[in-house]
């Protein structure tokens, strides 16, 4: 995959539930990703020695390893709670977006910046999803996209369409930790620190891309010089308490250009009639 494909920015028009089987962070509907290349390194070789060079190499893939499996522990601790038996379950996030301009349903209808993702799964005995609603509405209350998941195919209701897919297990951390394992395969670094979160203790992870030379993104004036990922975890449960995506502007500026905060995971609740409902109702395409 070509890094600049990888680096999800914002919200599209009718890519609605693949996504949620794919992991991308906008839980269901995504722009194309944009990513870039590295920064150029300065070489510093002349400084150090070529054995130490070799032994700050080989600490540093340690360090980055050990960050990627701390990743992956606190991510299947979560899993493994929430998931592994049948049943419905229930997940509500809350997207903030900055963007200089914004997408358009095909319809003509705008996507709002800011908006609230309601899934409900419909788990097998072996976690993975074989029914699912997707809903996106405004801050407001107001329905957007509405799509669905039924006999192994995604239907977006709002735009028409559908396609053929598969049973898939939910992503809790939003596809956080597969990026995070491709990190030696795409260049990416990796840091993670303790810190406070909403008056709590939490675990703060960071994937970074330098962008060299400065890239121009469509939705954004300026160039872009860094790419981050950030994940905030609970270091007890594993759960996912806040992600965003960072674009850091040419003169330094950072936008926040996707965050997204779990407000609700829960099981065992039914879906109301009308949820239901509309895993019966079909499209022409």
């Amino acid at each position: 995959m070509f890094k600049s494909q990888r680096f999800i920015i914002g919200i599209g028009a009718i890519l609605l539930l693949t996504s949620l089987a794919m992991g991308r962070t906008t839980a269901g509907f995504a722009d194309p990703a944009v990513h870039t290349a590295r920064w150029e390194a300065v070489d510093t070789s002349a400084l150090v020695s070529s054995d130490r060079q070799e032994d700050n190499a080989e600490k540093g893939t340690d360090e980055q390893e050990a960050i990627r499996q701390a990743v992956q522990t606190l991510v299947a601790r979560w899993s493994d709670a929430v998931l592994p038996s049948s049943g419905w379950l229930h997940v509500v996030t809350h997207h903030t977006r900055d963007k200089d301009k914004t997408s358009l349903l095909p319809n003509g209808q705008p996507i709002p910046l800011n908006y609230i993702s309601e899934t409900w799964y419909r788990l097998d005995d072996r976690g993975q999803v074989v029914e699912a609603v997707a809903l996106m509405r405004s801050e407001e209350g107001q329905p957007i996209q509405v799509g669905t998941f039924r006999e192994n195919t995604w239907r977006n209701l709002t735009v028409g369409e559908k396609w053929k897919g598969e049973p898939f297990t939910p992503r809790l951390d939003l596809g956080f930790s597969a990026d995070v394992a491709r990190a030696p395969e795409w260049g990416s670094t990796l840091d993670r620190r303790m810190v406070t979160w909403a008056g709590r203790p939490a675990m703060r992870f960071v994937m970074r891309d330098e962008f060299a030379p400065p890239r121009r993104i469509e939705g954004y004036a300026q160039p872009v010089v860094r790419g981050e990922r950030r994940a905030w975890f609970d270091p007890d449960s594993g759960a996912l308490l806040l992600l965003e995506r960072v674009l850091v502007m040419a003169d330094g500026t950072e936008r926040v250009v996707e965050r997204v905060e779990p407000v609700t995971i829960e099981r065992g609740v039914e879906p109301p009639a009308e949820v239901l409902a509309l895993l019966q109702q079909e499209v022409a395409k």
